[in-house]
């Protein structure tokens, strides 16, 4: 009965805020305040204990007293007089064996908004909220508005991941049709819009939705913002770069994952450690043959060599596979870090010299020289921030390259997130009982147990839990 109570008063506090949009009629405080009075004493008659039908609703003044007095509801809407509350009590049902003989004028004007409140209170799912009854219940309340229900449902239920994607499917529909979210349940939301507002579940409305998802699961959580988190998470291989997860590309995006391996390369950009043998060595045959000064003596280079192959196989790879440019992954990777042309002239020369080898082993020992000219900018041009300053020169250079270079970026590395992604969202999602049309990719799911037969709009059995929760406002 709590429950019962605590979701009919959120749900007629929640229409009465958003009613007005539509220009229906906004109840004053005085007003709201006596229907959430009205509606806590409204059930009295289910905690009398046995009864028999025909008595249900024969209920004394008095006895209504002693629950308002109880619930001290009598001080938040003070102007209510007994009479009324006792009114509630015995006529709020529809029924033969309600009172209505006892009626007040009062009640009769706020009757049917405590009947919206009670009715949306008892609702388990987001279908049930919307049914007709409660569709009259509304233009019973709000006359002469084009007020309609509407809801959204998700045929499949995974906790939290499940409340995003609630979340994300709400927006869309707030910002595409102007559906104003009213009550959220596990399985889907109801909205409150107007007759006018018509919408098809296509591979656009899909497609919103997965783009707002993306950017909420990456609003979800600082560390997806956090440079110096996501650096924690990248892994160190021996052949000198940095492993980066797929799905981490999928939450913080290509360029919040370009600033953490600039942060990861500067904390390993040790000027107090020595090289190993071998680093010494191959930094020592390139100052042979390039007009520049690698520092052998430090992990400087070397630190900052990480972020240079890194970035040339997790960005610039995809990018010349794309056919973004015709130049070779090499010369990409320097010209974006503003290398000098000389020294890029000298590592084109050694590349193609066969008595070196800078790729063995799966190495691209390229990146010492382009490491060193990343530490003598740092000095000569006094950053401060040198992973930022480094973040910022290499996304402005890609910008120039292409604008849409984190696209080929996110696709290389989580498109099969994207793809599955799209799949499902188009596989659960139904709208107003409207589904998506079926798609390849939904046959493409690595989740065998979606790959359920759609019987045109027909929504599947949900889980034994969805929809069994109490309607609620997302926050």
């Amino acid at each position: 009965m709590l429950n019962h109570v605590r979701n009919g008063v959120f749900a007629i506090v929640w229409l009465n805020e958003i009613a007005p949009s539509f220009d229906a009629h906004e109840l004053s405080d005085d007003e709201l305040r006596k229907v959430v009075a009205l509606f806590a004493v409204h059930d009295l008659h289910k905690l009398r204990g046995e009864q028999e039908m025909d008595e249900e609703y024969d209920i004394e003044a008095d006895e209504v007293a002693d629950l308002v007095d109880a619930l001290g509801v009598d001080s938040f809407a003070p102007d209510l007089r007994i009479e009324t509350f006792h009114a509630c009590a015995v006529d709020h049902a529809n029924t033969w064996n309600s009172n209505p003989e006892h009626s007040t004028r009062t009640y009769d004007r706020l009757r049917p908004y405590v009947r919206l409140a009670d009715a949306f209170a008892s609702c388990e799912t987001p279908e049930a909220a919307t049914v007709e009854r409660n569709q009259t219940g509304l233009e019973v309340a709000y006359p002469g508005t084009d007020l309609e229900l509407r809801h959204h449902t998700l045929d499949d239920v995974k906790g939290v991941f499940t409340n995003l994607l609630n979340g994300a499917v709400s927006h869309v529909l707030e910002e595409r049709f102007g559906y104003e979210r009213f009550l959220i349940y596990q399985d889907g939301c109801v909205y409150l819009t107007d007759e006018d507002a018509e919408m098809t579940v296509d591979d656009e409305l899909i497609g919103d939705v997965y783009d707002r998802l993306q950017s909420d699961i990456g609003d979800s959580h600082p560390a997806y913002d956090d440079h110096d988190a996501l650096a924690d998470n990248l892994s160190t291989q021996s052949h000198g770069f940095y492993t980066i997860n797929d799905q981490d590309f999928f939450y913080a995006g290509a360029r919040n994952l370009l600033y953490a391996v600039a942060v990861k390369a500067k904390q390993d950009a040790d000027p107090d450690s020595d090289p190993t043998d071998s680093m010494a060595e191959t930094m020592e045959t390139l100052n042979e043959r390039l007009p520049i000064d690698i520092d052998a003596t430090t992990r400087v280079a070397p630190g900052y060599a990480r972020l240079v192959y890194t970035f040339k196989r997790a960005f610039v790879d995809p990018l010349v596979d794309a056919g973004l440019t015709d130049e070779d992954a090499l010369t990409v990777t320097c010209r974006l870090f503003d290398v000098d042309e000389g020294v890029l002239d000298g590592l084109r020369e050694i590349r193609d010299d066969e008595a070196v080898d800078l790729t063995a082993g799966g190495k691209w020992d390229y990146a010492y020289a382009v490491g060193q000219h990343i530490a003598d900018r740092a000095r000569r041009d006094h950053w401060q921030d040198v992973p930022g300053e480094v973040a910022k020169l290499l996304i402005t250079n890609l910008d120039a390259l292409d604008e849409g270079w984190d696209d080929i970026v996110m696709g290389a590395h989580a498109g099969q997130f994207e793809t599955e992604l799209r799949a499902y969202i188009g596989d659960v999602l139904r709208v107003g009982g409207q589904a998506s049309p079926p798609t390849a990719e939904m046959d493409e799911l690595s989740d065998r147990s979606r790959r359920t037969t759609r019987l045109g709009g027909e929504r599947r059995v949900r889980s034994a839990t969805a929809g069994r929760r109490a309607p609620g406002r997302a926050t």
